[in-house]
């Protein structure tokens, strides 16, 4: 499957995805659904997307992941309690 990489830099790539050991590898970690709200009001987002992220991220200390924030609830500050950190992974195929 195509996915869409976007990693802590802001750095964009479309990656072909055999299994989740792929995505896996891509977020370094256990893998977790995310669905970005903020995107889906605003319509940046279409309902069957979704992130995929590192489980432990915020255990890790992963950077933050601002394009990814930014998605998910808005402009990231220090009030923000729901940064996305590391890099993601955004499917066209997840329902919630």
């Amino acid at each position: 499957m195509k996915v869409l990489v976007i990693n802590s830099d802001n750095k964009m790539s479309v990656k072909e995805l055999d299994n989740f050991k792929d995505m896996q590898k891509i977020v370094n970690g256990y893998i977790e659904p995310v669905y970005p709200s903020h995107a889906y009001e605003d319509k940046l987002m279409n309902r069957n997307n979704c992130f995929i992220v590192d489980e432990e991220g915020l255990l890790k200390n992963k950077p933050i992941n601002y394009m990814g924030t930014l998605l998910y609830n808005g402009i990231y500050n220090e009030d923000n309690p729901h940064p996305i950190v590391g890099d993601i992974i955004i499917l066209r195929i997840c329902k919630k």
